[in-house]
C-alpha cells in the first residue's frame, strides 16, 4: 500500500486504531517497516527521535513546550503513577507524552491528512470496523 502520509500508522496507533501489545515494539513494528530497516536496529531513543518531529508542529505556544519538558521530566510523579510496572526512562517518557499528544490532534491539523489502516503492519483493533473505516475515507 502506499501511502501519501508516511506518518499515518503512528497517528492511527496514538488514536487507537491498531491494537496495543506493548508499545514500545508496536512502534518499533511500525517504524521498521516505514523505514525498511530490521526491529533490532530501533531502540527507544531511534523512536522518540523520530515521534518528536511529528509533534513539533503541533506544539504552538511557548507553555506547551514548557508543559512538554515538566511532563517528561524524571522528577514527573504523574508518569510514575500511570505507569508504575514499568522503569522510567527519558526516551519512553518522550514517546509517551508524544502519543498523548497525537491522540488529541485534530485530524485537520495532521499534514497531508491520514492514509487508512494498514493491517499488514499491525492488527487493527477490535472496536475500528471496517464500516467505520469505509465510511471516515469516503
Amino acid at each position: 500500500m502506499k501511502m501519501k502520509n508516511y506518518e499515518s500508522n503512528i497517528y492511527l496507533y496514538a488514536k487507537h486504531w491498531y491494537k496495543r501489545h506493548n508499545i514500545i515494539n508496536d512502534l518499533a513494528i511500525i517504524y521498521s517497516h516505514r523505514n525498511g530497516i530490521d526491529m533490532v536496529d530501533i531502540d527507544e531513543s531511534v523512536i522518540a527521535g523520530n515521534i518528536l518531529t511529528l509533534i513539533y508542529n503541533h506544539i504552538n505556544y511557548e507553555r506547551d513546550f514548557c508543559k512538554f519538558v515538566d511532563e517528561v521530566a524524571p522528577s514527573n510523579w504523574y508518569f510514575r503513577k500511570m505507569y508504575k510496572d514499568e522503569e522510567y526512562t527519558y526516551e519512553k517518557a518522550i514517546i509517551y507524552y508524544c502519543l498523548s499528544i497525537l491522540s488529541i490532534t485534530k485530524l485537520s491539523d495532521i499534514k497531508n491528512g491520514l492514509d487508512r489502516p494498514d493491517n499488514t503492519i499491525l492488527p487493527i483493533a477490535d472496536h475500528i470496523t471496517k464500516e467505520k473505516i469505509n465510511n471516515f475515507w469516503k
